[in-house]
């Protein structure tokens, strides 16, 4: 220092050292998310972090994940694997990530003087195995036999169960896309008995088949149509319909319907098998006329098919057709004539039971059961056969290993399948699996462990997604009690 007259002094020298940064940055909120969820990959999604000496804008994240769940601590975090750090982000993509399985993540923060914090953990399953609206609750509380996919993605499901999710509801019920129930479908009492069969019909109603005989107290044996709202519709007049079992459902281009099942008689009239109703649910007696319909032991017609040229194919339990020789499948024409060039071409047709008829995308039909041979040739509960002849176009010596139920044809072909089968040519697959277009195991959908009891029904909806019910109270381990939803 120096005075007025120029005499300089001086302190003396000491020193400072300022304080080491140690605070951890303020992690965000709310908790992370994530978006963009596909088979291979998702995006965690987060709030960005605060720090009390670097600017928001200079800390840097990563985000560290595991198929397993971890301490949720910076040290754990760094053990698993990690993104590696970058600069003023709120959002990372991972990639290369396995199809339906679950993965536990986080976010780590770290400003420019490496201190760390880190984020709540949570986790996501990609699709691939489960759709996650439907994850780990208790559905229905027995078997579900029938599902229906309507366009805004909401599941109508039949069965014999009384309950879904805790709510007592009669056999019938609509799902919400999130799995919950849809309580503005009003059913009230339900029906009496089982429903087997469920049909959205073009304006949204609902046609509904099974064993029962009422439905919210009033006289329906057998067969019913809803509206959109669950109230019984009516306006359909099916009098006293059916005498036994409506087990088969198609509404055909003109709005006239077809059934089939256990029944011999519709309305008073003889039409063992399948009958046509005009849209008001009355009998169109000019189908089949004077024709002693299916035949047999057991005259069931579990399964109806309409081929583009109008021409009708249904499959069963029935070994005849207006007194011709069919075993357990036939053709019919669109009045329902038997075709006899079919006929012939089938030759001794099935050893057993036909549950389900699916059209392919070149003409053919795959058709699936619990029979074991077609035209004397081994084919194991599948097979695909010319829709034109009947001539048998791929054998199945090495199928499924136990009973398919039911079948649907995705856009690109491949086929799903459900039953009780637990192998699919050598293959574990427990009672559901998905082939290709040449019959082989798609590799590529794999269930897991499956469903731990029967899948008796497979829909396959407008998004792609596949819905299954049936007796399993568990699928691929998770609580999913008779429907789940999965990713195609």
């Amino acid at each position: 220092m120096k005075d007025a007259a120029g005499n300089k002094s001086i302190y003396t020298k000491n020193s400072q050292t300022t304080a080491n940064d140690t605070i951890v940055p303020t992690v965000g909120t709310p908790a992370l998310t994530s978006s963009s969820v596909t088979q291979t990959g998702l995006t965690v999604n987060w709030t960005a972090a605060s720090d009390t000496v670097y600017a928001a804008n200079t800390l840097q994240y990563q985000v560290c994940y595991s198929t397993a769940g971890f301490t949720n601590d910076v040290t754990t975090a760094k053990t698993k694997t990690c993104t590696g750090y970058e600069t003023n982000m709120t959002t990372k993509a991972l990639t290369g990530l396995t199809a339906g399985t679950t993965y536990y993540y986080t976010v780590l923060v770290k400003d420019g003087s490496g201190n760390e914090s880190v984020y709540t953990q949570t986790s996501k399953t990609t699709d691939g195995i489960m759709v996650s609206a439907f994850d780990s609750a208790a559905g229905a509380d027995d078997s579900v036999f029938a599902v229906a996919v309507q366009s805004d993605g909401k599941v109508i499901i039949g069965g014999s169960f009384l309950n879904y999710r805790g709510t007592a509801i009669n056999r019938i019920a609509r799902i919400n896309t999130d799995g919950t129930l849809d309580t503005s479908f009003t059913v009230g009492t339900g029906f009496d008995n089982a429903v087997y069969e469920l049909l959205i019909q073009s304006d949204g109603k609902i046609l509904v088949g099974g064993y029962f005989t009422t439905y919210n107290g009033t006289t329906v044996n057998y067969l019913t149509r809803l509206n959109a709202d669950g109230t019984r519709d009516t306006s359909f007049n099916s009098g006293t319909a059916a005498n036994n079992t409506v087990t088969a459902l198609y509404q055909l281009s003109s709005g006239k319907i077809l059934i089939g099942g256990a029944f011999t008689t519709y309305n008073g009239t003889s039409k063992p098998g399948i009958a046509r109703l005009y849209s008001d649910g009355t009998l169109d007696t000019a189908f089949n006329n004077g024709g002693s319909g299916t035949g047999g032991t057991n005259i069931d017609v579990n399964d109806i098919e309409v081929l583009t040229d109008g021409s009708i194919l249904i499959g069963g339990t029935f070994t005849s057709y207006n007194g011709t020789s069919v075993n357990r499948i036939a053709k019919l024409s669109s009045e329902g004539a038997p075709d006899s060039a079919f006929t012939t071409g089938i030759g001794t047709g099935f050893n057993d039971i036909v549950y389900d008829i699916s059209l392919l995308s070149n003409g053919n039909i795959v058709v699936v059961g619990d029979f074991t041979s077609y035209k004397g040739t081994a084919s194991q509960r599948i097979a695909f056969i010319n829709a034109s002849t009947g001539a048998l176009e791929t054998a199945f010596t090495s199928g499924a290993d136990n009973t398919i139920v039911s079948a649907a044809v995705q856009s690109d072909g491949k086929i799903v399948i459900g039953g009780v089968f637990t192998n699919y040519k050598g293959t574990a697959r427990n009672r559901i699996a998905r082939i290709n277009t040449d019959g082989t195991l798609d590799t590529s959908f794999d269930p897991g462990t499956g469903a731990d009891a029967n899948v008796l029904c497979v829909r396959i909806g407008a998004d792609g997604k596949i819905t299954a019910g049936g007796l399993f109270t568990y699928f691929n381990a998770s609580l999913k009690s008779g429907v789940v939803k999965l990713w195609n």
